[in-house]
């Protein structure tokens, strides 16, 4: 067994993996040291075939909830074929995995086992969640661009380096976390195609929701206009209630303590000096 410690979104991992398997780039970053204490322990196992547990009452995109010995468990499969992941829960901080041999789902690198465990489950589970943005920091401030693919969220993020001199934490997603009463933004290990993922946060100093156009213009945005736009940027669950009902919380929680600004915006300097100016007058 090939024991792996992480440090995300302030949330130390220990992975525990009882097969090889590839430690891939992008979350080199996050390898911390070991430590006597950890807030999630997973362990991931293969195994010929499941323990037989009772059918789950019901099944949500592929995953449904049963019992084995008193414990939860979750069972994982594709469409209505066997299960292929089972998932215990042992303890609130810790959980075992066992995939079967007999399936194309077994993880062969470790961006397949947090995806397979689902990554946002786990940071769900600390009161994190996911955005689709691209996240800078400038002046210790968390500047979080976001928007639909193809808008410009790494133009922005690139004309703010070269502007402003800010930096790219990630160019793809944030996780954000309330930490001591403050909204901070953290990279994971995910880039898209900016290539840019480091393991730095920073407390959140504004959301910009970008839109194309002609001219440059900025307006505020209340916390219901703003929860519109957002919600379909953020890695949610929408097939589970508790999931939606404990999201939403977060969000308008976020929403009420962290500005949000509607920028309509070409891909140029001005747009950089309008934002920065609505920034600078917040503080």
């Amino acid at each position: 067994m090939e024991s792996f410690h992480f440090q995300i979104a302030d949330i130390s991992v220990q992975m525990n993996i009882c097969f090889p398997i590839q430690m891939t780039e992008n979350y080199e970053p996050f390898l911390t040291a070991a430590s006597k204490t950890y807030d999630e322990k997973i362990t991931v196992s293969l195994t010929d075939s499941l323990p037989e547990v009772p059918e789950p009452a019901s099944w949500n995109w592929g995953k449904g909830e049963t019992a084995l010995d008193g414990r939860k468990v979750f069972l994982y499969r594709l469409a209505k074929s066997k299960p292929y992941l089972m998932e215990t829960v042992k303890t609130p901080t810790e959980r075992e995995y066992l995939y079967t041999l007999a399936t194309n789902e077994q993880p062969d690198t470790i961006v397949k086992v947090f995806n397979n465990l689902g990554f946002e489950d786990l940071l769900f589970r600390h009161q994190a969640l996911i955005l689709h943005c691209s996240f800078v920091r400038w002046q210790g401030r968390g500047i979080l661009f976001s928007a639909p693919s193809g808008t410009g969220k790494s133009t922005q993020a690139d004309l703010w380096e070269k502007y402003c001199g800010s930096e790219t934490l990630n160019g793809d997603r944030a996780g954000l976390r309330k930490i001591d009463n403050t909204w901070r933004a953290y990279g994971l290990p995910f880039a898209g195609s900016s290539g840019i993922y480091r393991n730095e946060s920073a407390p959140i100093s504004v959301i910009v929701l970008l839109e194309q156009g002609v001219s440059n213009q900025i307006y505020p945005m209340t916390p219901a206009q703003a929860l519109r736009k957002l919600l379909p940027e953020l890695t949610l669950h929408h097939w589970e209630p508790e999931f939606m009902d404990r999201a939403l919380d977060l969000v308008l929680d976020l929403l009420g303590q962290v500005p949000v600004y509607r920028l309509v915006c070409r891909p140029d300097r001005e747009a950089v000096e309008l934002l920065k100016k609505t920034i600078t007058q917040e503080v």
